[in-house]
């Protein structure tokens, strides 16, 4: 693990309690609907969230979880930090409390196997924050998260990276003409996750893997998370060169499950590159086709794409006739923040439902996201 990783794991900025409790959301709202997120997956109407495996911003995100669960998303997927649960939880709370939403999402929040899977990372200045005075900072324009700041002084810049803005997309790496930035890679650990699960919080797991050692991470993490009965959905997060792990990786996943926890395999086509344009939307898609042809997908579960996606995924899937009716939905990440970033920034209030104008605009932008695959206008 690279230097300033180490402290990564569950400790990050917000996290003001020392312990992992998360207080319990309120349900009452989502009687008579709780299997919501089942019937979505079967209608291939399934939209998740991801609010970023490695972004901690408990503020941020915690009005991410409003405006989304607002326009009715399936789940949200966060990072596995108990202050990110938290803020995660007030936030569905908010929303749940306004009336106007049918089914509570579920919350999600994300592992990995081995550190190096790129969504558990962190950029991280290689020595002292300095460089030249004439530094042009590419790396401040092309951060998405604003995680990157700079401010000048004689003969030199100070530049600061926010370790709870930044979610390791590592545009900022090339983009650096001195070579200051790396990354910090981490990984989340099993009982500190499990605590998390425990805590009647979280309905879902993702574990991401690339799949470098057979699954065998994997297992262990399965064998001492020791609380499957806890999950109601449980997903797998893997890249191309991972789809032949497939039928293993369910046999470990299988041990212990509950026969009700519904499954979910993640097709990861570009990671992280949803704001980048339409073209990044391809990868995910072909990964999805590439797993269907192999018959790789167990009977019973469902596919969800992911790496890219973004308004321009649904209408690459009708390009390939059936394929809409095999997957389960699309997971947003890039492209779902970008969407309500402007309107979340513009406003000073701390809880977005207090500036009717922000919200309004959040909203928007947020139904237009979801009804991209949904196609509900």
């Amino acid at each position: 693990m690279s230097s300033g990783a180490s402290a990564m794991g569950n400790s990050r900025v917000g996290n003001r309690r020392s312990s992992h409790d998360v207080a319990p959301p309120r349900r009452a709202h989502a009687r008579g609907v709780k299997l919501r997120y089942l019937d979505r997956l079967m209608q291939s109407q399934w939209v998740k969230l991801i609010a970023g495996a490695s972004f901690e911003d408990a503020p941020q995100i915690r009005n991410l979880a409003f405006i989304y669960a607002s326009v009715g998303v399936d789940c949200i997927d966060v990072a596995a930090n108990p202050s990110v649960v938290r803020a995660t939880v007030e936030g569905i709370d908010a929303a749940m409390d306004t009336g106007s939403v049918h089914a509570r999402p579920l919350l999600m929040v994300s592992v990995n196997d081995d550190e190096s899977d790129p969504h558990f990372r962190k950029a991280q200045l290689t020595q002292a924050a300095m460089c030249p005075a004439d530094c042009t900072q590419p790396c401040v324009r092309v951060c998405p998260a604003d995680a990157i700041s700079s401010e000048r002084a004689v003969g030199a810049t100070s530049v600061r990276v926010s370790e709870a803005q930044c979610y390791g997309c590592g545009r900022c790496f090339p983009a650096c003409p001195h070579g200051l930035i790396e990354a910090a890679s981490y990984r989340r650990t099993a009982s500190d996750t499990a605590q998390l699960i425990r805590s009647h919080a979280v309905d879902a797991l993702e574990i991401h893997t690339t799949g470098l050692d057979d699954g065998e991470s994997i297992r262990q993490m399965w064998q001492d998370l020791g609380c499957h009965e806890h999950l109601k959905l449980l997903a797998v997060s893997l890249p191309e060169t991972a789809l032949p792990l497939i039928p293993r990786l369910n046999d470990i996943l299988s041990a212990n499950a509950s026969p009700d926890m519904v499954r979910v395999w993640q097709l990861d086509g570009r990671p992280m590159t949803g704001d980048v344009g339409h073209g990044a939307a391809r990868d995910a898609v072909s990964l999805a086709r590439t797993a269907f042809d192999r018959n790789l997908i167990p009977a019973g579960h469902f596919v969800q794409l992911a790496g890219g996606t973004n308004d321009a995924t649904r209408r690459y899937v009708e390009k390939h006739d059936g394929l809409i009716s095999r997957l389960g939905g699309v997971a947003f990440g890039g492209y779902a923040r970008k969407a309500v970033k402007d309107a979340l920034g513009a406003s000073s209030c701390e809880r977005i439902e207090e500036d009717e104008a922000a919200m309004a605009e959040a909203l928007q932008a947020a139904g237009n996201v979801v009804d991209s695959w949904r196609r509900r206008r």
